[in-house]
């Protein structure tokens, strides 16, 4: 062999080793010596470069996962996009825990990779849920290929990426609680600074307030905890515009609370009846809360009539004209409204009478005494605290005497023959108290 021949072979073999025929970065002979492949710039298939992984991020380019924690060297360089979503379902009434479902999709270049989601009522989201998300629920991720667990916070970057926490951030949601902690002992979501969708941080709930952060609502009287403890801001301006811990409410305690406004020369709720509807409540463990003028809700009414109608066209002279006017849109789902009419209600009865509406009732009662519009006011409330006959052929009705069935949802109570009696039902033949509920005032739930 010639020198010169020599020399080509040479000038040809540096060639071969120094040039990079795949263009991934690394020289053939660095691919030689590390044992990637000459002809394929991602040898193990991980979507990052063989030269990438050697010169910037010292991830192995013969493993797809250096770091053996479940998740691609690409993926976690690259990141992926997580969508979290609350969705309402249709359809379906009753208990608010059931009508939410969380969704989450992750992304990896932009295909749909994964969909799961959590339904019924493991986690419940009564309202607002989309001020529970973090970031409007659109979170993108990326991790480090080199630890399998890159914040250190006792999840696996593969699970954090599963369930949608952030794997560089021990506190995903910023609620003051570790992801681990809330998976592991707290049993909230780690991805929602509010389990439960009450207004209230999951740490307030444990550490602060002692509520329950994944129930909404503790006492069961469908004002939830954070409206409780702190207000309701009803229009979402940032303004508390009903301060329920100044007008007692407590989030251990079921509340209950009614405006009453009332027309001129109508009866109000004298001192005595009052007294009377709130010793009785608080025997059941409930807290009946008043607004006739004292808390600036109840007032009297510009407008009286003589008979008062449940919808009839014409202006100002039916219930729901009065509501309108009266009843403020900021208390409407958290308080109960009652008014009080100078005349005759629908039944057409004018020294004692009332009419229910749900969350809102009238009474009549310009010839009443204090005492017989108290009771009045209790039958009326019953009926929206959900007492009706579908529960017990007895309410509203002359069938059982009211020895039997002593309840002042009983048309044989005192009240409805010029006497006076404050209570409902508490055994056979029905117990009213048992069957209260607040169906009716749903919190701002939506």
């Amino acid at each position: 062999m010639t020198a010169a021949v020599g020399v080509v072979i040479a000038c040809l073999v540096t060639f071969y080793l120094f040039i990079d025929f795949d263009r991934d970065g690394l020289s053939n002979l660095k691919e030689l010596l590390t044992g990637t492949g000459v002809f394929n710039p991602d040898t193990d298939g991980d979507e990052l470069w063989d030269g990438q992984e050697v010169n910037t991020y010292g991830t192995n380019p013969l493993a797809a996962d250096s770091d053996g924690d479940g998740l691609e060297d690409g993926i976690e360089v690259n990141g992926s996009w997580h969508l979290l979503e609350i969705k309402q379902k249709d359809g379906v009434s009753g208990d608010p825990s059931l009508y939410w479902t969380l969704e989450h999709g992750v992304w990896i270049d932009g295909e749909l990779e994964r969909q799961e989601s959590w339904q019924g009522n493991s986690w419940r989201w009564p309202y607002d849920y989309e001020n529970i998300l973090v970031d409007n629920g659109i979170l993108f991720f990326t991790s480090d290929p080199l630890s399998a667990d890159t914040d250190k916070d006792g999840l696996s970057d593969s699970l954090e990426y599963e369930i949608g926490t952030n794997p560089v951030s021990q506190d995903t949601d910023n609620d003051g609680f570790q992801d681990a902690a809330e998976l592991d002992i707290y049993k909230t979501l780690p991805f929602f600074f509010d389990t439960d969708g009450d207004l209230l941080s999951d740490r307030e709930e444990k550490e602060q307030y002692l509520t329950d952060p994944l129930d909404w609502d503790c006492d069961k009287d469908h004002l939830s905890d954070g409206i409780e403890v702190k207000g309701c801001d009803a229009n979402g301006d940032g303004i508390i515009d009903v301060d329920f811990p100044e007008l007692g409410a407590n989030p251990f305690v079921r509340d209950i609370f009614v405006e009453i406004d009332w027309m001129p020369g109508a009866r109000t709720l004298g001192s005595y009846a009052k007294g009377k509807l709130i010793e009785v409540f608080a025997s059941h463990g409930m807290t009946l809360h008043f607004d006739q003028g004292e808390f600036g809700g109840g007032s009297e009414t510009e407008e009286s009539v003589d008979r008062l109608y449940d919808n009839r066209v014409g202006p100002m002279n039916d219930f729901f004209d009065f509501k309108e006017k009266y009843f403020s849109p900021l208390r409407r789902g958290v308080f109960f409204w009652c008014l009080i009419t100078s005349g005759a209600t629908y039944v057409e009865r004018t020294e004692v009478s009332g009419f229910n509406y749900g969350d809102g009732f009238t009474l009549s009662g310009k010839l009443a005494t204090d005492a017989i519009l108290g009771s009045a006011f209790m039958h009326e409330i019953g009926h929206g605290l959900g007492l009706d006959s579908s529960l017990f052929d007895g309410i509203d009705s002359k069938k059982y005497p009211f020895d039997v069935y002593t309840s002042v949802m009983n048309y044989n109570a005192p009240l409805f023959t010029e006497g006076e009696f404050f209570d409902y039902s508490e055994g056979a033949p029905f117990n009213d108290w048992a069957h209260l509920n607040f169906k009716y005032i749903n919190g701002r739930l939506k």
